[in-house]
């Protein structure tokens, strides 16, 4: 075959590129330089953004937005507590705040999570106020909680209704300064006296009848709290259907509420529906293992059933908890986990542990009235039933209760 009838690919159009275009050549060294260059000045905008925006905007006469964080956490936080979420809201709130600390709505709403949060366990009090001891003056300074962004809410805004809403909440929900409570709520209403919220809150800083617990719990059928203040009222009272509706309505609004179930439960007993009140016990610990109240009430359930083993399993889980929870101060303890637990050994026959019960509970101090009656009662008898037990240090003489208090959300 000639030369002239073979394929000389060296010499053809697709190896020199003339077919679709021009002769391949390699890249030009000062586009490489270039495109370098352009991606390490793009690099450093993208990392000092934040710097820079400010003023490349003034250079045009623009003023850099709001940074859109704050609301996505905003809108976040209102979307989780409307779930029940109330720690993620929490959560969110506090990132919200941190963009925008002198937004009153913000430090209100996230005052409220706090105070919310408090109200489903005596383990969240730390949500109302929590102190740290200053190293220079060694006093102690409010560092976080409800009371802290309250007042951080009248700092920023003090002809804010709304500022002095949240602090009257707040108080209010410490219970130890229910004047103070009071007074915020006055100056909240003469701000603004259309504002429904510090009406309801006022009406709680006082003597209040049932029918202003009613108004107040109408006025945002939406709020758990003033529910709970109402049922409280009304268990009190002994108006038990009172109580259950609003409970009910708790739970319609928040079908995990514990406090709710636990609350439930503690009615039903107090009215004698002992297989009711142990479903609804049952219900809040199935939610929350660690809710102590949940345990005392159903030990106390047990015990009137006649059920004193099961009885004692609930005591004695009640009472590992409110020991294992240092913020619990001796005197504020679940004290019907250790003398009911004494009494249930001991109408088991077994004094040994009875009076091992009884003397624990002896070594700290209480003011409870009916833990020292019913201990007192149980060293007696183990002591006329079984000679050998002698009654250890004299019981105190049991002191006058302290008077019923409407607005104190207490879990016992």
């Amino acid at each position: 075959m000639s030369n002239e009838m073979r394929i000389r690919r060296d010499r053809s159009a697709l190896s020199d590129g003339s077919l679709f275009g021009r002769r391949r050549r390699g890249i030009a060294p000062w586009k490489i330089f270039a495109w370098v260059t352009m991606m390490g000045v793009l690099g450093i905008v993208i990392w000092q953004f934040n710097t820079i925006q400010p003023q490349i905007l003034a250079m045009v006469n623009i003023s850099a937005t709001a940074t859109p964080v704050a609301q996505v956490y905003w809108k976040t936080a209102e979307l989780a507590y409307w779930r029940g979420d109330l720690k993620t809201a929490i959560a969110n709130y506090r990132e919200a705040v941190k963009q925008q600390p002198k937004n009153v709505d913000l430090l209100y709403e996230l005052s409220r999570m706090l105070i919310y949060h408090s109200y489903d366990d005596r383990r969240n009090a730390t949500d109302i106020a929590t102190y740290e001891i200053d190293p220079s003056s060694k006093q102690q300074v409010l560092v976080d909680g409800a009371l802290y962004w309250a007042q951080k809410a009248i700092e920023v805004a003090p002809n804010n209704p709304r500022a002095y809403t949240i602090n009257c909440f707040a108080l209010l929900t410490d219970g130890n300064k229910l004047e103070d409570a009071g007074r915020s709520c006055v100056h909240a209403v003469d701000l603004n006296p259309n504002d429904s919220e510090s009406h309801a809150y006022l009406s709680a800083t006082n003597t209040a009848s049932l029918e202003e617990y009613k108004k107040a719990a109408e006025i945002n059928p939406q709020l758990e709290f003033p529910y709970f203040n109402l049922a409280y009222f009304a268990i009190g009272t002994e108006q038990y259907s009172i109580a259950i509706a609003a409970y009910d309505r708790v739970l319609s609004m928040d079908k995990v509420s514990v406090k709710a179930y636990t609350r439930l439960c503690e009615t039903y007993y107090r009215m004698g529906e002992t297989e009711l009140a142990k479903d609804n016990c049952s219900q809040a610990i199935d939610l929350d293992k660690e809710y102590t109240a949940a345990y005392k009430w159903y030990g106390q359930v047990l015990y009137t059933r006649r059920d004193y083993e099961d009885a004692i399993t609930n005591f004695e889980t009640c009472a590992k908890q409110e020991m294992a929870d240092t913020s619990i101060a001796p005197d504020d303890r679940l004290t019907e986990c250790w003398y009911l637990r004494g009494l249930s050994w001991y109408l088991l026959g077994d004094c040994d542990k009875a009076m091992a019960v009884f003397t624990e509970l002896l070594g700290w101090p209480t003011h409870d009235a009916n833990a020292i009656k019913f201990t007192q009662r149980g060293i007696n008898s183990c002591a006329s039933t079984y000679p050998g037990y002698l009654t250890p240090t004299p019981v105190p003489t049991a002191i006058t209760p302290p008077a019923w208090r409407c607005c104190r959300s207490v879990d016992r």
